[in-house]
């Protein structure tokens, strides 16, 4: 599932924040892993009799560095079941952190109904100037619109490949109950072993709901955020329009793919540690338009995308700045880009991952 459309429509409606020069790129290539599907790992069971403690409302699930205190138990990742897997409509509060580390929050509402269809809306956003909730403005709202596939499939938490999993995270459960929007949840913690931040989720215990998870920077503070405020397991569905996907994923061919799209894609000189590809595409809008190539990697929590394409109007990431490519980085809601276009060819990538770390990606595939 992906909420991309063309390229050029939703960089515009992003807009530039920063642009980098980069230099000669110092590179540790990722771990090499066969393409395959994203499953959850099996989960511990949790005991009865916790104490419990409330979470919700207005405050954020996992808001300041919090970490499992003593007697929390050593396991595996939890059983999770997704928003978007299950009929349910909830209303989220999302925090991050943008480029120039101010801290941004927007309220979202994501349905579904179970059969595979869902719609995530932009309800507010926070103003710092009024320190109130305010209306989106239209452009914010046309991203999401535009954009809101893509953010639940790849910008909202899910488990990656079980190897990488295993490889890189340790997971520990808070033997504390905490109450988010009005359910039981238990809080479990993924431990990086690779230093790439630690991961909370916070899932109903008896659902396996997810219903909050907190990403943390490898320094500890904080990357994003999304707690869960209300649950509806009875939405009224009538009068939804259900998005559909605007492209069309075929896995990539090695001999046939790069003569019909006119180019061979780089291949990565910098991975993040703990990187997994989990497949490579050829992405064909619906409709007509530029056909890409699509990477994918995970280390298991952490997701980010690698894209390519061919297009001689394509201006997007800038040209050569002495003699040095530019990438150029923008900032979605809790995700981070990065591109850059050199003789008509875009190379961007997108995840969420510190922009030190998706700058050096895109400046590792260019020439």
């Amino acid at each position: 599932m992906s909420g991309l459309r063309s390229l050029a429509t939703f960089l515009a409606l992003a807009g530039a924040v920063g642009v980098l020069a980069f230099g000669p790129v110092s590179c540790r290539p990722g771990d090499a892993a066969p393409e395959g599907a994203a499953l959850a790992g099996a989960g511990a069971a949790a005991g009865p009799g916790q104490q419990s403690a409330t979470v919700g409302g207005n405050a954020s699930a996992t808001g300041g560095r919090q970490g499992i205190g003593p007697g929390g138990r050593s396991g595996s990742p939890p059983v999770l079941v997704y928003p978007e897997d299950r009929l349910v409509r909830t209303d989220r509060e999302v925090t991050y952190v943008d480029l120039g580390g101010n801290e941004r929050k927007v309220r979202e509402r994501l349905t579904a109904d179970g059969l595979g269809n869902v719609t995530l809306e932009l309800l507010e956003v926070w103003d710092d100037a009024l320190q109130a909730w305010v209306a989106p403005t239209s452009v914010q709202a046309a991203v999401y619109e535009q954009r809101q596939l893509y953010y639940v499939a790849r910008r909202d938490l899910h488990f990656g490949l079980p190897f990488a999993l295993q490889a890189n995270y340790g997971w520990t459960e808070d033997p504390q109950r905490v109450t988010v929007a009005g359910r039981t949840c238990v809080r479990t913690t993924a431990h990086s072993r690779k230093g790439m931040g630690d991961v909370e989720l916070l899932h109903e215990e008896a659902t396996g709901l997810l219903l909050g998870w907190t990403l943390w920077n490898p320094d500890g503070s904080l990357y994003a955020s999304l707690t869960t405020t209300s649950v509806d397991d009875a939405p009224p569905l009538g009068g939804i329009v259900w998005p559909t996907d605007p492209v069309v994923r075929a896995p990539w061919n090695d001999v046939s793919d790069p003569q019909a799209l006119g180019f061979t894609p780089a291949t990565p000189q910098y991975l993040p540690v703990g990187s997994y590809l989990e497949g490579r595409y050829r992405v064909t809008p619906v409709g007509g338009g530029t056909e890409m190539y699509l990477a994918r990697y995970t280390d298991g929590l952490r997701a980010f995308s690698i894209l390519e394409f061919t297009d001689p109007l394509a201006t997007g990431g800038t040209t050569v700045l002495s003699g040095v490519p530019t990438v150029r980085l923008r900032q979605e809601v809790a995700e981070i880009e990065a591109d850059a276009v050199l003789s008509g060819h875009y190379t961007f990538a997108a995840g969420v991952l510190p922009s030190e770390e998706l700058q050096l990606i895109v400046a590792g595939l260019l020439p």
